[in-house]
This record gives structure tokens, C-alpha cells and sequence, in this order.
């Protein structure tokens, strides 16, 4: 009887709420890149930092794949000028090499290896490669440096199942993530080269839906960063709703209001099909569909709460690879109530 009156509540709330744009699954670029950049793991692989100036009047060997066996521009003879400024990015996984951004001769900047020099204003971190394979949903172009003039490498077909280090952005910007890191080869020879996340599409995944149906109910926040808000609910289908606390000032909260304005969002469980390279310690994966187009991913944990005055509830954690986690504890018996939520001070 419980059960049957917890469904028909979940029921209500989602019936009666004002209609709203469910986030559905379409062909849309943007959520392409939303889904591709939290597919990576919503960490970068690699950070475009300051420039910075060697002063040395030396030019060396420079390579597209940290090794010697690795492609290179300039029909193999290219070379890195470090009397100009140059940008270091990483590190290669052994730590032989430097990754950087350095200028050319024919306008813009390139990204290549070098062999690591020790200087002390060349202190970056090691590059977090994954190697994800994901597939090409449409030919296109690699390119040597997606912040620059962007030339091409060399072309990729359609269905081509490329390997994916990780995406890249800059540092200190606000800009949605847009370029995954790959590696291919060219001539024979191992290159590392840019592809948009706009046409790359994650192998497929296995979903779970008993897993999401035995999500269904009220949930409260109880610790780590408000990933999902104060609250949510979801329907044990593939909806869901983010709620605000009914008192700022009661932790946790002890009552949830649904705003007004408030949207529906899609969820999805996944198995967590990359245990091996994320989220070791995770078996499935929430994906979140917003009405806004971007879409997000979290390791999903289920346990018991210890939290001292939680009587052993049910417990949902949410993790994210830039290291941001959430503690959800089941609340069904809660107050939930539709209202206005004021604008945070």
C-alpha cells in the first residue's frame, strides 16, 4: 500500500507540474558536446595555460606524438624556434617529453612535443589521457591546434572509431569545452591531433532501467556540492525534478519546495562501462537531461546513510571526475510543496 501511494504522489507532482521542455534526445550539436565533454569525465586532459619566454636561441625538434617515432610537419623536418614565446601544456604520460603551443613560420601557433627541458617556468602536470574510443559521426579534418589557425592533419571518415585522450580548454575561461584530443595515425606514424565534440558520439551503453525505477522517490541533500540542488524527485521512469530547500536555515532540509519556473529534466542509469579509467569504485552512471540543452553525468553510488540522526537511510552519491561529490538520503515522508524559490543573495 506504501509503495502504490508513494507512485501516485510521484505521479501528481509530475502531472500537475506547469508544462515545461522535456531535454529530448535529438540530434542537436550542443548536446552532442555536452554529452561527449561529460562522457570525458567533466575533467580536462589538458589546460592551455600563460605564455611564456625561453630566451633561447635554439630550435628543436618537434613532433605531433611524444616520441621520435612519431609524425611531424615539414615533410618530417619541423622544428620548435624557442627564442619566441611558447605556451606548455603537459607533460607526456612517460614524462620524457613537453607538450606546447608554439608559433610558425606561416602565421598562428601549432601543438607539438619536445623533448622536457628542465626550467622551472616549464612545471606543468602530466597529460590525463584516457584513451576512450569514440566514433566520428561525420567525415572531418584533424587539426594541429583548435585555438589557432586550426590546420588540418589529416581527414577522417565517417564511423572512423577514433582514440580520445580527453578534451582540452583554457585556463581561467568561461567557454564551454569544444575540442576532444586525439590520437591517430598519419603515414603510418602515431599522431596526436583536435576533433570538435561535436562529432563524437560514445560507444553505445547499457542502461539500466531497474536500477532508475528503484531511484524513484524524494531525495535530500545531506552533504559535498549541491549537484542537484537542495533536493530531487524523481519518478522512477526517466523523469525528474530539482528542488529548493523550504527552510535555508534547517539542515538537512526537512521540506522541499518545487519552484514554479522550475523545469523536468530526463535522467538515464547507465552501467559504468569505464570502471577501468573512471570511476573505479562506481557501478553506474545518472545522466541528466536539462530543458536547456546541456546534459550531465554522474558515478552513482547506492548505500546507507551514516550521517549520526539519518536512521540507516537509503543513500544516493554522485561523483564527478574534477572531484565534486554529493550526498542525496531517501526522504520520502518529507513536505513537498510547488512556491516561488528566491533569487540566492
Amino acid at each position: 500500500m506504501k509503495k502504490m501511494t508513494r507512485a501516485l504522489i510521484l505521479t501528481l507532482i509530475f502531472c500537475l507540474a506547469l508544462p515545461c521542455a522535456f531535454a529530448e534526445r535529438t540530434d542537436d550539436p550542443l548536446r552532442r558536446i555536452y554529452k561527449a565533454w561529460q562522457y570525458l569525465g567533466a575533467a580536462p586532459c589538458v589546460v592551455w595555460g600563460e605564455e611564456i619566454n625561453l630566451e633561447r636561441n635554439e630550435k628543436v625538434p618537434v613532433y605531433t606524438y611524444p616520441g621520435e617515432e612519431g609524425w611531424r610537419w615539414e615533410k618530417g623536418k619541423a622544428q620548435a624556434d624557442l627564442s619566441q614565446p611558447i605556451v606548455p601544456l603537459a607533460l607526456s604520460e612517460d614524462g620524457e617529453w613537453l607538450m606546447i603551443e608554439y608559433p610558425v613560420s606561416k602565421g598562428g601557433s601549432r601543438v607539438g612535443y619536445i623533448r622536457r627541458i628542465e626550467d622551472e617556468r616549464l612545471a606543468v602536470y602530466p597529460l590525463a589521457a584516457l584513451h576512450i574510443p569514440m566514433r566520428l559521426i561525420s567525415d572531418f579534418p584533424v587539426n594541429d591546434d583548435p585555438f589557432s589557425m586550426q590546420r588540418t592533419m589529416t581527414s577522417l571518415k565517417r564511423n572512423t572509431w577514433v582514440d580520445v585522450l580527453g578534451y582540452v580548454e583554457k585556463a581561467w575561461s568561461n567557454e564551454r569545452p569544444a575540442y576532444a584530443y586525439v590520437e591517430v595515425a598519419i603515414d603510418g606514424k602515431p599522431a596526436r591531433g583536435f576533433l570538435p565534440l561535436s562529432v563524437l558520439e560514445p560507444a553505445k551503453e547499457t542502461e539500466r532501467p531497474d536500477v532508475a525505477a528503484q531511484l524513484a522517490g524524494t531525495w535530500r541533500f545531506t552533504g559535498g556540492g549541491e549537484l542537484l540542488g537542495d533536493g530531487i524527485i524523481l519518478d522512477g521512469q526517466g523523469r525528474l525534478r530539482v528542488c529548493a530547500a523550504g527552510d535555508t536555515e534547517v539542515f538537512p532540509p526537512e521540506a522541499l519546495v518545487i519552484p514554479t519556473d522550475g523545469a523536468i529534466c530526463d535522467y538515464v542509469v547507465y552501467e559504468n562501462g569505464l570502471k577501468d579509467r573512471l570511476y573505479p569504485n562506481a557501478d553506474f552512471i545518472l545522466e541528466v537531461w536539462h530543458d536547456d540543452r546541456a546534459v550531465e553525468r554522474f558515478a552513482l553510488m547506492l548505500g546507507t546513510s551514516q550521517r549520526e540522526g539519518s536512521g540507516g537511510a537509503e543513500e544516493m552519491s554522485l561523483f564527478q571526475n574534477n572531484g565534486e561529490g554529493a550526498s542525496y538520503e531517501r526522504a520520502d515522508l518529507i513536505p513537498v510543496t510547488r512556491g516561488t524559490v528566491p533569487p540566492e543573495e
